[in-house]
Protein backbone atom coordinates (compact mmCIF):
# COMPACT_ATOMS: atom_id res chain seq x y z
CA UNK A 1 0.00 0.00 0.00
CA UNK A 2 1.51 3.33 -0.56
CA UNK A 3 2.43 5.76 1.95
CA UNK A 4 1.03 9.24 1.22
CA UNK A 5 3.47 11.75 2.29
CA UNK A 6 2.02 14.94 1.53
CA UNK A 7 -1.53 15.75 0.77
CA UNK A 8 -2.43 16.20 -2.40
CA UNK A 9 -4.23 20.13 -3.02
CA UNK A 10 -6.98 19.56 -5.17
CA UNK A 11 -7.76 22.92 -7.35
CA UNK A 12 -11.12 24.19 -5.79
CA UNK A 13 -12.73 24.44 -8.95
CA UNK A 14 -12.86 20.73 -9.12
CA UNK A 15 -13.59 20.24 -5.61
CA UNK A 16 -15.31 23.04 -3.77
CA UNK A 17 -14.56 23.27 0.10
CA UNK A 18 -12.29 20.16 0.28
CA UNK A 19 -8.88 21.85 1.10
CA UNK A 20 -6.17 19.33 1.10
CA UNK A 21 -6.86 15.85 0.37
CA UNK A 22 -4.56 13.22 1.94
CA UNK A 23 -3.94 10.87 -1.85
CA UNK A 24 -1.52 10.05 -3.75
CA UNK A 25 -4.15 11.01 -6.99
CA UNK A 26 -7.04 12.13 -8.01
CA UNK A 27 -9.31 10.17 -10.55
CA UNK A 28 -12.20 11.49 -12.60
CA UNK A 29 -14.09 8.60 -13.97
CA UNK A 30 -16.84 9.87 -17.06
CA UNK A 31 -19.06 6.59 -17.00
CA UNK A 32 -19.80 4.17 -14.08
CA UNK A 33 -17.58 1.46 -16.25
CA UNK A 34 -14.90 3.56 -15.41
CA UNK A 35 -15.55 3.74 -12.01
CA UNK A 36 -16.15 -0.19 -12.00
CA UNK A 37 -12.64 -0.33 -13.57
CA UNK A 38 -11.18 1.60 -10.87
CA UNK A 39 -12.46 -0.44 -8.15
CA UNK A 40 -11.54 -3.48 -9.27
CA UNK A 41 -7.64 -2.22 -9.85
CA UNK A 42 -7.70 -1.50 -6.59
CA UNK A 43 -8.76 -4.25 -5.49
CA UNK A 44 -5.66 -5.67 -7.40
CA UNK A 45 -3.08 -3.55 -6.01
CA UNK A 46 -4.43 -3.51 -2.62
CA UNK A 47 -5.29 0.51 -2.65
CA UNK A 48 -7.37 2.57 -0.69
CA UNK A 49 -10.34 4.66 -2.07
CA UNK A 50 -11.77 7.92 -1.26
CA UNK A 51 -14.97 9.25 -2.98
CA UNK A 52 -15.28 12.40 -3.59
CA UNK A 53 -18.18 14.51 -4.32
CA UNK A 54 -18.44 18.22 -3.56
CA UNK A 55 -16.26 18.14 -0.67
CA UNK A 56 -18.73 19.79 2.02
CA UNK A 57 -19.11 16.47 4.73
CA UNK A 58 -16.14 15.13 3.22
CA UNK A 59 -14.41 13.67 6.72
CA UNK A 60 -10.87 11.70 6.55
CA UNK A 61 -10.06 11.28 10.14
CA UNK A 62 -6.33 12.67 9.30
CA UNK A 63 -5.83 9.17 7.58
CA UNK A 64 -4.10 8.64 3.78
CA UNK A 65 -5.54 7.01 0.92
CA UNK A 66 -3.73 6.05 -2.46
CA UNK A 67 -6.65 7.22 -4.70
CA UNK A 68 -9.61 10.22 -4.34
CA UNK A 69 -12.59 9.37 -6.64
CA UNK A 70 -13.95 12.54 -8.02
CA UNK A 71 -17.53 11.98 -9.14
CA UNK A 72 -18.05 15.41 -10.14
CA UNK A 73 -17.88 14.14 -13.95
CA UNK A 74 -20.60 11.37 -13.42
CA UNK A 75 -23.35 13.58 -14.45
CA UNK A 76 -24.72 11.96 -17.55
CA UNK A 77 -28.21 9.58 -17.23
CA UNK A 78 -30.50 12.32 -15.56
CA UNK A 79 -33.88 10.89 -16.61
CA UNK A 80 -37.14 12.61 -15.39
CA UNK A 81 -40.58 10.96 -15.13
CA UNK A 82 -42.98 13.91 -14.60
CA UNK A 83 -46.25 10.98 -14.85
CA UNK A 84 -44.59 9.06 -12.36
CA UNK A 85 -43.33 11.25 -10.17
CA UNK A 86 -39.67 10.26 -10.17
CA UNK A 87 -36.35 11.09 -11.33
CA UNK A 88 -33.18 8.59 -12.14
CA UNK A 89 -30.41 11.15 -10.86
CA UNK A 90 -26.04 10.34 -11.41
CA UNK A 91 -24.33 10.86 -8.41
CA UNK A 92 -22.22 13.66 -9.51
CA UNK A 93 -24.92 16.29 -10.70
CA UNK A 94 -25.20 19.43 -8.76
CA UNK A 95 -27.94 19.49 -6.56
CA UNK A 96 -28.91 22.35 -7.33
CA UNK A 97 -28.85 21.50 -10.86
CA UNK A 98 -30.83 18.72 -10.49
CA UNK A 99 -33.83 20.83 -8.23
CA UNK A 100 -33.82 23.29 -11.34
CA UNK A 101 -34.36 20.66 -13.67
CA UNK A 102 -37.45 19.27 -11.63
CA UNK A 103 -39.24 22.54 -10.90
CA UNK A 104 -39.91 22.69 -14.78
CA UNK A 105 -42.14 20.74 -14.27
CA UNK A 106 -43.08 21.93 -10.52
CA UNK A 107 -41.64 19.12 -9.03
CA UNK A 108 -38.77 18.66 -6.60
CA UNK A 109 -37.02 16.27 -4.21
CA UNK A 110 -38.22 17.10 -0.78
CA UNK A 111 -34.94 17.16 0.53
CA UNK A 112 -33.40 21.34 2.06
CA UNK A 113 -30.30 20.70 2.78
CA UNK A 114 -28.15 23.50 3.27
CA UNK A 115 -26.01 23.84 0.17
CA UNK A 116 -24.37 26.74 -0.76
CA UNK A 117 -24.76 25.10 -4.98
CA UNK A 118 -21.59 23.25 -5.11
CA UNK A 119 -23.08 20.13 -3.07
CA UNK A 120 -23.79 16.96 -5.67
CA UNK A 121 -26.48 14.36 -5.10
CA UNK A 122 -24.19 11.40 -4.02
CA UNK A 123 -22.78 13.92 -1.39
CA UNK A 124 -26.09 14.58 0.00
CA UNK A 125 -27.48 11.16 -0.15
CA UNK A 126 -23.97 9.45 1.46
CA UNK A 127 -24.00 12.09 4.37
CA UNK A 128 -27.98 11.76 4.74
CA UNK A 129 -28.52 15.69 4.63
CA UNK A 130 -31.58 17.53 5.12
CA UNK A 131 -33.04 20.80 6.44
CA UNK A 132 -36.22 22.19 7.82
CA UNK A 133 -38.77 21.25 5.52
CA UNK A 134 -37.58 17.49 7.14
CA UNK A 135 -40.52 18.21 9.40
CA UNK A 136 -43.70 17.25 7.14
CA UNK A 137 -41.26 15.27 4.51
CA UNK A 138 -38.72 13.47 6.07
CA UNK A 139 -35.41 12.04 5.15
CA UNK A 140 -33.38 10.81 2.08
CA UNK A 141 -34.75 7.79 3.46
CA UNK A 142 -38.14 8.47 2.35
CA UNK A 143 -37.42 9.43 -0.93
CA UNK A 144 -35.07 7.44 -2.21
CA UNK A 145 -36.28 4.37 -4.00
CA UNK A 146 -32.79 2.56 -5.95
CA UNK A 147 -29.21 3.13 -5.70
CA UNK A 148 -26.92 1.96 -8.10
CA UNK A 149 -23.50 1.21 -6.66
CA UNK A 150 -19.94 -0.25 -6.94
CA UNK A 151 -19.82 -2.81 -4.11
CA UNK A 152 -16.22 -3.94 -2.35
CA UNK A 153 -15.66 -6.26 -5.53
CA UNK A 154 -16.01 -3.89 -8.39
CA UNK A 155 -19.46 -5.04 -9.18
CA UNK A 156 -22.17 -2.46 -10.07
CA UNK A 157 -25.07 -3.45 -8.61
CA UNK A 158 -28.40 -1.87 -7.81
CA UNK A 159 -30.79 -2.34 -5.27
CA UNK A 160 -34.86 -1.25 -5.13
CA UNK A 161 -36.71 -0.39 -8.49
CA UNK A 162 -37.72 3.17 -10.50
CA UNK A 163 -41.30 2.57 -9.33
CA UNK A 164 -43.08 4.55 -6.09
CA UNK A 165 -44.40 1.03 -5.03
CA UNK A 166 -42.09 -1.48 -4.69
CA UNK A 167 -42.21 -4.54 -2.14
CA UNK A 168 -39.69 -7.05 -4.16
CA UNK A 169 -37.08 -8.03 -1.50
CA UNK A 170 -34.99 -6.27 1.33
CA UNK A 171 -34.68 -2.63 0.71
CA UNK A 172 -30.69 -1.90 0.69
CA UNK A 173 -31.09 1.01 -0.71
CA UNK A 174 -30.87 2.53 2.87
CA UNK A 175 -28.03 1.11 3.74
CA UNK A 176 -26.19 3.43 1.14
CA UNK A 177 -28.28 6.77 2.63
CA UNK A 178 -25.78 8.16 4.97
CA UNK A 179 -22.54 5.45 5.09
CA UNK A 180 -20.25 8.61 4.09
CA UNK A 181 -19.12 6.31 0.87
CA UNK A 182 -17.55 3.39 3.48
CA UNK A 183 -19.63 0.69 1.59
CA UNK A 184 -19.37 1.53 -2.00
CA UNK A 185 -19.31 4.34 -4.44
CA UNK A 186 -22.50 5.69 -5.47
CA UNK A 187 -23.50 5.65 -9.46
CA UNK A 188 -26.88 7.17 -9.37
CA UNK A 189 -29.94 7.04 -7.59
CA UNK A 190 -33.62 6.75 -8.29
CA UNK A 191 -36.34 9.33 -6.73
CA UNK A 192 -39.84 9.90 -5.92
CA UNK A 193 -40.88 12.98 -5.78
CA UNK A 194 -43.55 15.41 -4.93
CA UNK A 195 -45.53 18.57 -6.53
CA UNK A 196 -44.09 22.01 -5.06
CA UNK A 197 -46.71 23.22 -3.60
CA UNK A 198 -48.89 26.47 -4.98
CA UNK A 199 -47.98 28.46 -1.74
CA UNK A 200 -46.18 29.23 0.88
CA UNK A 201 -45.75 31.31 3.75
CA UNK A 202 -43.72 32.08 6.98
CA UNK A 203 -45.02 32.71 10.04
CA UNK A 204 -41.68 33.99 13.44
CA UNK A 205 -42.79 34.20 17.16
CA UNK A 206 -40.50 35.16 19.53
CA UNK A 207 -40.19 33.95 23.29
CA UNK A 208 -38.12 34.67 26.56
CA UNK A 209 -37.95 30.79 27.61
CA UNK A 210 -37.28 27.36 25.90
CA UNK A 211 -40.21 26.00 27.69
CA UNK A 212 -42.12 28.57 25.93
CA UNK A 213 -40.93 28.49 22.51
CA UNK A 214 -40.75 24.63 22.66
CA UNK A 215 -44.47 24.29 24.56
CA UNK A 216 -46.03 26.49 21.16
CA UNK A 217 -44.44 24.41 18.83
CA UNK A 218 -46.42 21.19 20.13
CA UNK A 219 -49.56 23.25 19.66
CA UNK A 220 -48.88 24.09 16.43
CA UNK A 221 -48.11 20.51 15.71
CA UNK A 222 -51.86 19.60 17.32
CA UNK A 223 -53.24 22.31 15.36
CA UNK A 224 -55.27 21.99 12.23
CA UNK A 225 -52.52 23.28 10.20
CA UNK A 226 -49.94 21.90 7.48
CA UNK A 227 -46.63 22.59 9.03
CA UNK A 228 -43.84 22.14 6.11
CA UNK A 229 -41.27 23.42 8.60
CA UNK A 230 -41.07 24.14 12.10
CA UNK A 231 -37.72 25.46 13.77
CA UNK A 232 -36.82 26.88 16.96
CA UNK A 233 -33.68 29.07 16.55
CA UNK A 234 -31.51 30.89 19.18
CA UNK A 235 -28.12 32.56 18.66
CA UNK A 236 -26.41 32.43 15.76
CA UNK A 237 -29.16 30.69 14.06
CA UNK A 238 -31.88 33.89 14.63
CA UNK A 239 -31.36 36.94 13.12
CA UNK A 240 -28.21 39.39 13.86
CA UNK A 241 -28.73 40.83 16.83
CA UNK A 242 -32.05 38.64 17.53
CA UNK A 243 -32.53 38.10 21.25
CA UNK A 244 -34.40 35.03 23.01
CA UNK A 245 -35.67 31.76 21.40
CA UNK A 246 -37.51 32.05 17.82
CA UNK A 247 -39.94 29.70 16.13
CA UNK A 248 -39.94 29.98 12.61
CA UNK A 249 -43.24 28.05 11.06
CA UNK A 250 -43.97 27.81 7.53
CA UNK A 251 -47.43 26.56 6.24
CA UNK A 252 -47.95 24.85 2.64
CA UNK A 253 -50.91 24.42 0.35
CA UNK A 254 -53.04 26.27 -2.21
CA UNK A 255 -53.78 29.86 -1.79
CA UNK A 256 -57.20 29.57 -0.13
CA UNK A 257 -55.59 26.64 2.27
CA UNK A 258 -52.95 29.05 3.49
CA UNK A 259 -54.88 31.89 3.74
CA UNK A 260 -57.00 29.61 5.91
CA UNK A 261 -54.58 27.99 8.07
CA UNK A 262 -53.16 31.62 8.55
CA UNK A 263 -55.79 32.62 10.66
CA UNK A 264 -55.82 29.67 12.47
CA UNK A 265 -52.33 29.79 13.31
CA UNK A 266 -52.61 33.93 14.12
CA UNK A 267 -55.32 32.83 16.47
CA UNK A 268 -53.24 30.34 18.51
CA UNK A 269 -50.36 33.39 18.46
CA UNK A 270 -52.45 36.14 19.40
CA UNK A 271 -53.72 34.14 22.80
CA UNK A 272 -50.24 32.90 23.30
CA UNK A 273 -46.91 34.39 25.55
CA UNK A 274 -44.98 35.62 22.62
CA UNK A 275 -43.06 38.83 22.90
CA UNK A 276 -43.95 39.91 19.15
CA UNK A 277 -44.96 37.51 16.52
CA UNK A 278 -46.17 38.05 12.49
CA UNK A 279 -46.24 36.82 9.14
CA UNK A 280 -43.08 37.65 7.15
CA UNK A 281 -42.53 39.09 4.04
CA UNK A 282 -41.52 37.19 0.72
CA UNK A 283 -37.86 38.58 0.82
CA UNK A 284 -37.75 38.08 4.71
CA UNK A 285 -38.95 34.81 4.42
CA UNK A 286 -35.73 33.77 2.13
CA UNK A 287 -33.63 35.99 5.12
CA UNK A 288 -35.07 33.77 7.89
CA UNK A 289 -35.07 29.96 6.51
CA UNK A 290 -31.40 31.10 5.12
CA UNK A 291 -30.58 32.53 8.70
CA UNK A 292 -32.03 29.37 9.77
CA UNK A 293 -29.54 27.20 7.82
CA UNK A 294 -26.19 28.82 7.27
CA UNK A 295 -26.02 31.28 10.52
CA UNK A 296 -26.09 34.75 10.60
CA UNK A 297 -22.79 37.18 9.63
CA UNK A 298 -22.97 39.10 12.84
CA UNK A 299 -22.89 36.29 15.42
CA UNK A 300 -19.29 35.01 14.45
CA UNK A 301 -19.67 30.96 14.47
CA UNK A 302 -17.36 28.79 16.36
CA UNK A 303 -15.04 26.45 14.94
CA UNK A 304 -17.15 23.24 16.47
CA UNK A 305 -21.09 21.98 16.11
CA UNK A 306 -22.58 19.30 17.68
CA UNK A 307 -25.80 17.57 15.66
CA UNK A 308 -27.50 15.56 18.46
CA UNK A 309 -30.34 12.72 17.04
CA UNK A 310 -32.53 12.10 20.35
CA UNK A 311 -35.98 10.90 21.29
CA UNK A 312 -38.68 13.29 20.49
CA UNK A 313 -40.10 12.97 23.84
CA UNK A 314 -36.77 13.92 25.35
CA UNK A 315 -35.86 16.71 23.15
CA UNK A 316 -37.53 19.22 25.92
CA UNK A 317 -35.39 18.18 28.40
CA UNK A 318 -31.97 18.37 27.08
CA UNK A 319 -32.52 21.81 25.68
CA UNK A 320 -33.60 23.24 28.82
CA UNK A 321 -30.55 21.18 30.71
CA UNK A 322 -28.57 23.35 27.74
CA UNK A 323 -30.25 26.38 28.29
CA UNK A 324 -29.16 26.23 32.04
CA UNK A 325 -25.92 25.37 31.77
CA UNK A 326 -24.68 26.85 28.64
CA UNK A 327 -27.22 29.94 28.64
CA UNK A 328 -24.89 31.88 26.09
CA UNK A 329 -24.80 29.01 23.42
CA UNK A 330 -26.75 28.77 20.03
CA UNK A 331 -29.11 26.17 19.29
CA UNK A 332 -31.23 25.32 16.43
CA UNK A 333 -34.09 22.64 17.02
CA UNK A 334 -36.46 20.63 14.66
CA UNK A 335 -38.64 19.58 18.10
CA UNK A 336 -40.76 17.02 15.85
CA UNK A 337 -37.69 15.47 14.48
CA UNK A 338 -35.66 14.67 17.05
CA UNK A 339 -33.02 17.51 15.64
CA UNK A 340 -30.55 19.24 18.06
CA UNK A 341 -27.90 21.52 16.82
CA UNK A 342 -25.39 23.22 19.13
CA UNK A 343 -22.65 25.73 18.87
CA UNK A 344 -19.47 24.05 21.25
CA UNK A 345 -16.73 26.62 22.43
CA UNK A 346 -13.45 26.27 24.35
CA UNK A 347 -15.70 27.09 27.45
CA UNK A 348 -18.44 24.16 26.69
CA UNK A 349 -17.85 21.28 29.14
CA UNK A 350 -18.17 19.09 26.47
CA UNK A 351 -17.69 15.52 28.52
CA UNK A 352 -20.96 16.63 30.54
CA UNK A 353 -23.11 17.17 27.26
CA UNK A 354 -22.06 13.99 25.63
CA UNK A 355 -23.38 12.47 28.94
CA UNK A 356 -26.10 13.86 28.97
CA UNK A 357 -27.08 12.94 25.09
CA UNK A 358 -25.84 9.47 26.20
CA UNK A 359 -28.47 9.23 29.29
CA UNK A 360 -31.16 10.59 27.03
CA UNK A 361 -30.34 7.64 24.58
CA UNK A 362 -29.29 10.18 22.07
CA UNK A 363 -26.20 10.33 19.14
CA UNK A 364 -24.41 13.18 18.46
CA UNK A 365 -22.02 14.12 15.33
CA UNK A 366 -19.46 16.63 16.31
CA UNK A 367 -17.77 18.40 13.30
CA UNK A 368 -15.05 21.12 13.38
CA UNK A 369 -11.51 21.57 12.39
CA UNK A 370 -10.70 20.56 15.70
CA UNK A 371 -11.96 16.86 15.32
CA UNK A 372 -9.45 14.95 13.87
CA UNK A 373 -10.61 10.54 14.34
CA UNK A 374 -13.51 9.06 14.30
CA UNK A 375 -14.31 8.76 18.23
CA UNK A 376 -13.88 12.61 17.87
CA UNK A 377 -16.57 12.71 15.63
CA UNK A 378 -18.31 9.85 16.78
CA UNK A 379 -17.84 9.95 20.55
CA UNK A 380 -21.40 8.27 21.43
CA UNK A 381 -20.41 4.27 20.31
CA UNK A 382 -24.54 3.11 18.98
CA UNK A 383 -26.14 -0.25 20.05
CA UNK A 384 -25.84 -1.21 16.29
CA UNK A 385 -22.09 -0.76 15.80
CA UNK A 386 -21.58 -4.49 15.69
CA UNK A 387 -23.52 -4.98 13.48
CA UNK A 388 -22.45 -2.02 10.87
CA UNK A 389 -19.26 -3.39 11.19
CA UNK A 390 -20.66 -7.09 9.95
CA UNK A 391 -22.18 -4.85 6.78
CA UNK A 392 -18.53 -2.80 6.44
CA UNK A 393 -16.92 -6.00 6.09
CA UNK A 394 -19.48 -7.98 3.87
CA UNK A 395 -19.60 -5.43 1.13
CA UNK A 396 -16.57 -4.23 1.52
CA UNK A 397 -14.34 -7.38 2.51
CA UNK A 398 -10.60 -5.78 1.65
CA UNK A 399 -11.69 -2.61 3.38
CA UNK A 400 -11.28 -0.02 0.15
CA UNK A 401 -13.73 2.57 1.20
CA UNK A 402 -12.53 5.50 2.85
CA UNK A 403 -11.40 3.12 5.93
CA UNK A 404 -11.53 4.39 9.67
CA UNK A 405 -13.50 7.24 9.02
CA UNK A 406 -17.26 6.46 9.90
CA UNK A 407 -18.42 5.30 13.50
CA UNK A 408 -16.28 3.27 15.36
CA UNK A 409 -13.40 3.65 13.13
CA UNK A 410 -15.14 1.33 10.28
Amino acid sequence: MAVVTEPKVIDPTELSGSGQIPVERVATPKTPEEVAKMVTEALQESKTLLPLGGGRDLFTARKTFDIGISLKKLTNGFRHTPEDLTAIVPAGMLFSEVQAKLREANQWIPLDPTDEGNSTVGGIISANRSGPRRHWHGTARDWVIATTVVNGTGKIVKAGANVVKNVSGYDLNKLYIGARGTLGILLNMSFKLAPIPDKRVTFRACFSTPEEALGMSKQINKAPVEVEALTVVKGRWAAAKAKHWWVLIELMGTEQSVADQSTVLSSILEKSSANRWGKASEDDTQFYWKTAQFGNDEAAPSSTEAAVSIPKSKVDKLVCNLAEEMPGCSLKILPACGSVTLELDESSDRKTFIDQVSGLNGAVEITGSNVSSAEDRWPLTPPSLHLMKQLKKHLDPKGLFAPGTFVGGI
